[in-house]
């Protein structure tokens, strides 16, 4: 039975489906000779895969997408952002179960049962079929994207929304290779048959993203295709037979499904391998120089699950020693240590306590094609989006393995990135990639150098002599011959010692001259061999500065497009907004005319109105006045009358005295 433990999801996970919250390992009782170790989930022997998908890898897919303050806002391409790229990763020994985590299995095709063979059945449910019990990661990470794609790309928003790719890839003796290929694009080099598939390079870009030259993407549409995909993927892939597992995988394998947001046209006519995507931490895309580069923009996230191969002992796997299992599983633990390398050092830049110095060295990320790979996530701003799951072989045989893996998760459990560090070691890092490049150059230069002076002439050995240097032996030759002696019989001899004397130098010349032109031969050979090999090495050089500058000026295009783009933008912005000014001055200008006119008629109003006013105070005052004086009139004869009866009434009380 296999224990899968999670270090992403916050709770742990028991067989009878309750859960636990997860446990520090610091209030438990210590058991001598027993090693604790703390993770944020546990899975049992009896946990489905609906399980681990739905507490472990379910939040990372989820986060890809926009949150629902985004999705409202989908109609403004500038205010619609994508969610941040995640990393999976499945961790264990040899026969643990981390490819039956990964792929698991209920998608594969119909086979003919014979004699021992056994049924394989599939689901046949159409484009879209309904997610199998024993489907793994990437099966349900397909329908879970793919069922969120179909709704967002169902709302009420303008235009072509989300389109989702694929890409499978294979890191397999360091070496990297695309599972996926893109048949219908031809090879630039010729290949013969026994030559194998094409290896692939990692490549830097000038404002560092890292990136896989040359890997294709497929664009899916539905699971159906996303199935046959993988499933091309799982029998294209590096696998062996040894006595612990009969089909053990000999490379990691990566799945990256890419999530594109377009912005100026429809993405189903876009092919996946004809442009590059801004992801939102500059990560591991794939890339081709294509000589037609389109305008529109286009957002994108990544989501890479790697499935990483078992670390194991040629002891117990029975490969034997200078063979190719023993190198593959060599060069599968060194990669692996240094993953944990990276991870420890990592911890250790991390300071210990608060406002603490923290201690440690170089982080060894481009020692191995996986870290490398890997580095600007595990280093940038959605390194916090990464998660691990430990598949367990409770084995007694895998003890010191599985104790040694245990280890190692905890170990990435406890990494933290904040933002300082960041910064910090993308400058440290840039820093020591001038320095390599320096070395490279210069090693570069010192072995042109050496093989200038190899190839040339005067460098060689057993050139024949030259004409002064024949000369003077021929000289020396003659100096050396015997003076002719009196006498026939020693004038005889004398000719017969100088006969054989001049066959034998006759002879030795012929030799040497054989041997020479021998020797010829071959340094013309080595010559001709080692100048194929610089027209190779020039010829490979010429097409990596090509690519290169090639890819640069595509940038510097792109940019300067999109920037005249934002200008132009700016532009009419600016226009429509003097438009709109001249437009208010002109209504406001309207409306003060309209107000002088308005001001003028009731002025005109008033002052005719104070005329009216005054013409009746006029009147009135000449009414009151003559009122005034027949009042006057009226009480002036009253009072003539009054004095009048008063001395009428003297007059009488005169008289009655």
């Amino acid at each position: 039975r296999k224990v899968k433990s999670s270090v992403s999801s916050s709770k742990s996970f028991n067989d009878d489906g309750s859960t636990d919250s997860g446990n520090d390992g610091s209030s438990s009782a210590e058991v001598r000779g027993v090693k604790e170790y703390s993770y944020s989930g546990i899975f049992g022997p009896n946990s489905a895969q609906k399980d681990v998908y739905d507490n472990v890898a379910a939040p990372l897919v989820e986060g890809l997408f926009p949150k629902k303050n985004s999705t409202e806002n989908c109609g403004n391409p500038q205010q619609f952002q994508l969610g941040e790229s995640a990393l999976l990763f499945t961790l264990g020994v040899t026969n643990a179960g981390k490819t039956h985590t990964v792929m698991g299995s209920g998608f594969e095709k119909r086979k003919k049962g014979g004699f021992g063979q056994k049924v394989i059945e599939t689901n046949n449910d159409g484009a879209n079929p309904k997610p199998h019990k024993d489907w793994g990661v990437i099966p349900r990470s397909l329908d879970h994207m793919l069922s969120r794609i179909n709704g967002l790309n169902k709302q009420s928003c303008p235009g072509p929304q989300l389109q989702l790719y694929m890409s499978y890839l294979e890191i397999y003796n360091e070496n990297i290779y695309d599972l996926l290929p893109d048949k219908t694009k031809k090879e630039a080099v010729k290949r013969y048959p026994g030559d194998g598939p094409p290896a692939l390079k990692l490549r830097e870009s000038r404002r560092g993203r890292i990136f896989v030259r040359g890997l294709a993407k497929h664009p899916v549409n539905n699971v159906q295709e996303g199935l046959e995909l993988a499933r091309e993927a799982k029998n294209n892939r590096h696998t062996a037979s040894n006595n612990i597992n009969a089909n053990s995988s000999r490379s990691h394998s990566i799945c990256q499904f890419e999530i594109a947001y377009f912005q100026g046209q429809d993405p189903m006519k876009t092919s996946g391998d004809d442009s590059e995507c801004e992801t939102d931490d500059e990560s591991v895309c794939s890339a081709s120089s294509s000589n037609s580069r389109r305008i529109s923009r286009r957002k994108s996230t990544i989501i890479w699950i790697v499935d990483l191969a078992g670390s194991e002992r040629s002891k117990r796997t029975g490969a034997l020693s200078h063979t190719r299992h023993q190198k593959e599983a060599a060069l599968i633990n060194a990669s692996l240590m240094n993953l944990m390398r990276c991870l420890r050092e990592m911890l250790n830049h991390q300071p210990k306590k608060r406002g603490g110095v923290a201690k440690g060295g170089v982080v060894p990320f481009r020692e191995s094609k996986l870290t490398h790979m890997f580095m600007n996530h595990l280093t940038g701003p959605a390194a916090s989006r990464t998660s691990m799951i430990v598949n367990v072989n409770p084995a007694a045989d895998d003890y010191d393995e599985t104790q040694h893996v245990l280890g190692y998760a905890t170990t990435a459990r406890s990494v933290t990135v904040s933002e300082v560090d960041y910064n910090r070691k993308c400058r440290a890092l840039a820093k020591e990639s001038n320095v390599k490049l320096k070395e490279e150059v210069s090693q570069v230069k010192s072995l042109a150098k050496k093989l200038v002076q190899k190839i040339s002439p005067k460098k060689r050995k057993g050139v024949p002599e030259s004409k002064p240097e024949a000369k003077r032996q021929r000289s020396n030759s003659h100096r050396a011959q015997p003076f002719p002696a009196h006498g026939k019989q020693f004038g005889s001899s004398n000719t017969t010692m100088q006969a054989h004397a001049s066959k034998r130098v006759q002879t030795g010349n012929i030799e040497q001259l054989q041997q020479l032109r021998e020797e010829r031969f071959v340094l013309n050979q080595t010559v001709e061999e080692l100048e194929q090999q610089l027209q190779s090495c020039e010829a490979e050089v010429r097409e990596e500065v090509v690519a290169t500058m090639n890819e640069q000026l595509e940038e510097n295009k792109e940019w300067y497009e999109r920037k005249i783009v934002e200008l132009k933008e700016k532009v009419n912005i600016l226009q429509n907004s003097n438009v709109m000014k001249q437009r208010t001055i002109d209504a406001q200008n309207e409306h003060i005319n309209e107000c002088e006119d308005e001001m003028k008629r009731m002025r005109d109003d008033y002052e005719a109105h104070i005329e009216d006013l005054n013409s009746n105070i006029l009147k009135l005052t000449s009414d009151n006045h003559a009122e005034k004086e027949t009042i006057l009139k009226s009480h002036k004869k009253d009072h003539d009358q009054y004095r009048r009866l008063e001395a009428e009434a003297g007059a009488l009380r005169h008289q009655t005295e």
